[in-house]
């Protein structure tokens, strides 16, 4: 328990492992199933918050981070990039701007109910995120484009690290600094400036620690695999793989 929000990383992982099992059975679906499975995806992420609210377990929370029951959300994702990824003409892309703006205005507008906490920490709202970041995936707007920009880019790489180090960080800060004046007459300027603090050091742990580690990886992992000499290649590699799959 002394760094709570590492409870993703177990479930990230068995969703990793998922993965490739999951896009191959759900890529094989027409567009239309494709629709209908992503719709009751959604269902079960609302259903499974419902059935906590309505009848509380005795594990209490701990049941909203097990994998299983987070499984919904993942699936919509996957579903809903599928979906993008197969789109055929133009229209969804026309339109992708005022949808990004749209599920941000949603998304801020339920933020703002006074609902159970439960909805905010799990799937219930996977379809507005997945419809956002398809919206964004099209790169046509204005939100598209600031959310390009590199500093931008940059904060969001290192998300992760902030995400991972802000509960220590916090622990630290308020042992050594908790009882200062400054944290007890000016608890929002104190807050603040932790969290300055914690940004700059995700920052420094993106840059120097997670994307150093995560270059050599890649090149331990890709030393593994025979890149394909020429385009032709990879359409015969492609053949393969189809006429080896079994069929529907």
């Amino acid at each position: 328990m002394w760094n709570p929000p590492g409870w993703s990383l177990s479930v990230e992982a068995f969703f990793y492992l998922l993965f490739p099992v999951v896009c191959v059975v759900l890529s094989r679906l027409s567009k239309g199933w494709l629709m209908l499975a992503g719709a009751a995806f959604c269902g079960l992420a609302v259903f499974g918050v419902f059935m906590q609210s309505v009848f509380p377990l005795k594990a209490g929370d701990y049941w909203g981070f097990v994998p299983l029951t987070r499984l919904p959300e993942f699936l919509v994702g996957v579903t809903a990039g599928l979906i993008w990824k197969g789109r055929k003409t133009s229209s969804f892309d026309r339109v992708a701007p005022f949808l990004a703006i749209a599920s941000v205005l949603a998304l801020a507008a339920i933020m703002c109910l006074r609902i159970n906490t439960r909805w905010y920490c799990s799937g219930a709202f996977a379809p507005l995120v997945a419809l956002f970041i398809c919206a964004l995936a099209c790169g046509q707007g204005a939100v598209a484009r600031l959310l390009s920009w590199r500093p931008l880019v940059f904060l969001g790489g290192a998300s992760y690290s902030l995400y991972i180090l802000h509960w220590p960080m916090w622990r630290l800060v308020y042992a050594f600094l908790g009882k200062s004046v400054l944290a007890i007459q000016q608890p929002h300027f104190f807050f603040a400036a932790y969290f300055i603090f914690t940004t700059c050091l995700s920052c420094v742990c993106f840059k120097y620690f997670e994307e150093p580690l995560n270059q050599v990886l890649r090149r331990k992992l890709m030393k593994a695999s025979k890149p394909a000499s020429q385009a032709s290649d990879v359409l015969a590699q492609h053949d393969e793989l189809i006429t080896a799959a079994p069929q529907n």
